[in-house]
């Protein structure tokens, strides 16, 4: 026997014409169907249409009892004091829209001196997120509002850091980026680093006087020899068009991986070349110290060897950086490239020229990566033993 209530001379009850009003404004004849089960999608519809009942993502006008309030607590609360007081059904943007039009201003007119000093403080620091955890009557828009009325900025950079590479610690962080940094579209740029490395990608940020949160996450390993594995990593992203013209400009490309090309003197002076390789190793290079057993006239001896290498999938790259470190340093390097994948190893492993690579890139007051460095100690410890 077909359903009753779901045909259209079934009249409404009292109670389920209540419900429709209350709920249908909300989230549609699904909302009702929540209570009204037994109602179908076009009773609903219908029934809505007839009593002129609407859904909120149709335009409802405004009543004045709504409109004295958005007057009455706007002010004093903004957007979201208001939803409160209105319901649900009213959104955000919409209150925000119609404030507008009626001329009330929002609460950056309104903050005592106590919040301004909480926005002072904070803001800088942490942006709105904080101070919304402090002024919870507060909303997102009113916040950033009175901080730009204030003059608090969040966040602050030099943007001219890139325009040239006239220090050592530029010629680092260049060298930094051209491994471990990338650029994006809509001026976008940035580094991800694993979350062992969270204070030296500080350190990277102090450099242009970067107050931005560095941010951390969980994700699964999308590399053969680990995959599934869950890690850790932290990173920043900046979108700024100075910056992001300027890196490109000094050879920082998107999908640099196999085009990647040495940078020329007019981009790191040569004074400053050595720098820039230690920013590339402490990228993508790896110093290793290996101990291994070996037998001699049945005897069982331990061999230490040490390594220091680098990878790389853009051959032209990896040629200009084995010619400069060979040029400089009289140091003769192996290129490899591997047999399953299109990458290029460099090597070096004689105990002299281990030695004269470390002495050629580290100074100890400049910027480095402080587990490569004992690395590196390690390395000439065993060469000079």
């Amino acid at each position: 026997m077909a359903d009753m209530h779901n045909k259209p001379n079934v009249r409404y009850s009292k109670n389920e014409i209540e419900i429709l009003k209350k709920y249908y404004p909300i989230g549609g004849y699904k909302e009702v169907q929540k209570f009204l089960p037994h109602r179908n999608k076009k009773s609903i519809s219908e029934k809505a249409r007839a009593l002129g009942v609407k859904t909120q993502n149709q335009k409802i006008a405004y009543s004045n009892s709504e409109k004295e309030l958005i007057k009455e607590y706007y002010p004093i609360g903004g957007a979201k004091l208001v939803q409160e007081k209105l319901g649900k059904h009213r959104h955000i943007d919409s209150i925000r829209r119609v404030a507008s039009s009626l001329g009330v201003n929002g609460t950056t007119a309104y903050f005592e001196s106590r919040e301004d000093e909480i926005i002072k403080t904070h803001y800088p620091k942490n942006g709105y997120e904080k101070v919304l955890e402090l002024l919870p009557h507060r909303d997102k828009s009113s916040i950033q509002q009175r901080a730009h009325k204030l003059g608090v900025s969040f966040l602050s950079y030099n943007e001219n850091y890139f325009e040239e590479i006239d220090t050592p610690e530029k010629a680092y962080w260049l060298g930094f980026m051209y491994t471990d940094g990338y650029v994006t579209t809509n001026n976008r740029w940035g580094v991800t680093l694993g979350i062992k490395d969270i204070d030296h990608l500080k350190k990277f940020t102090d450099a242009f006087n970067c107050n931005i949160n560095l941010k951390t996450r969980k994700r699964l390993s999308k590399f053969e020899e680990t995959l599934g594995k869950e890690y850790e990593e932290c990173s920043f992203v900046i979108n700024n068009s100075k910056m992001h013209s300027d890196l490109i400009s000094k050879g920082v490309i998107s999908n640099k991986t196999k085009t990647m090309t040495f940078p020329s003197s007019d981009i790191i002076p040569n004074k400053f070349t050595n720098h820039f390789i230690r920013g590339l190793f402490d990228g993508d290079g790896s110093y290793c110290v290996m101990t291994n057993k070996q037998t001699y006239k049945d005897r069982i001896y331990n061999v230490t060897s040490c390594e220091i290498s680098f990878v790389c999938g853009s051959k032209q790259f990896i040629d200009q950086l084995g010619e400069v470190i060979s040029i400089n340093t009289g140091i003769k390097i192996r290129i490899n490239k591997s047999s399953k994948k299109e990458l290029y190893t460099l090597r070096i492993s004689n105990k002299k020229d281990l030695l004269k690579f470390i002495e050629y890139i580290y100074d100890e007051k400049e910027d480095k990566l402080e587990r490569k460095y004992l690395k590196a100690q390690e390395i000439i410890n065993h060469c000079l033993s």
